[in-house]
């Protein structure tokens, strides 16, 4: 028969383990592992001159409408295989996106396919269009400050030549609200945030095995009883 101390120590152990050792690895793989990464952001609108030139009614409501289709056409291009290709006439993605070869989760593997490097193109790269403003937010991440900006400033350029080809006869034009900023601290990961996150998961959870252990044991005293 096993010492009941020794029972509970072995109990209280795992128990331990299960908290500590996930927040350990994400200690180590957070503070030894992952690379910096840097966010570059820009911002631009879509314009239809004949928006400038209306006064209202329904003109300047066809005018509204074509600049934000236009600015929709824009976010799908620059997320597009088309946009990435484009890109990496200039700039060498895979180069850039190795990043540290010591991060498994995060570094594109040398000599990746088009379809590894398109996925981690979706993951780095962030187009959003804001429904109320027309107003489209360019996000792009790398390992390196001045690798975020050059594809921001590249993705920029690339954005004004699209909209001059899709306007036709409706003189639609990109201007730039906000010019890609050359970041100067790394966005992500957020190290201790993360590490914190995951111990804290790990003691609710732990609390709760162990509450609804209790519960059981007490449960099955009384049904010997």
């Amino acid at each position: 028969m096993s010492d009941p101390v020794t029972a509970r120590r072995r109990r209280l152990a795992w128990r331990l383990a299960l908290v500590l050792l996930p927040s350990l690895l994400a200690a180590i793989y957070y503070g030894i592992f992952a690379a910096d990464q840097y966010v570059s952001e820009a911002r631009l609108i879509v314009r239809d001159a004949a928006d400038q030139a209306a006064t209202g009614g329904i003109a300047q409501l066809a005018a509204q409408s074509r600049a934000t289709n236009a600015a929709l056409a824009l976010r799908d291009y620059l997320l597009s295989r088309d946009a990435m290709h484009s890109l990496a006439a200039g700039i060498d993605l895979r180069q850039v996106w190795a990043g540290q070869a010591r991060d498994p989760f995060t570094a594109l593997a040398a000599g990746s396919s088009d379809e590894a490097l398109y996925g981690r193109y979706g993951d780095l790269v962030s187009v959003v269009v804001n429904g109320t403003s027309g107003v489209i937010t360019l996000k792009v991440r790398a390992f390196q400050p001045g690798d975020a900006m050059r594809i921001s400033q590249r993705l920029l350029a690339l954005s004004g030549a699209t909209v001059a080809r899709i306007s036709d006869r409706s003189r639609l034009t990109a201007i730039t609200l906000v010019a890609p900023d050359l970041p100067d601290r790394p966005a992500e990961p957020q190290r201790l945030r993360i590490i914190l996150t995951v111990l804290g998961f790990n003691l609710i959870f732990a609390a709760m095995a162990w509450l609804v252990g209790t519960g059981l044991g007490e449960h099955a005293a009384k049904d010997r009883e």
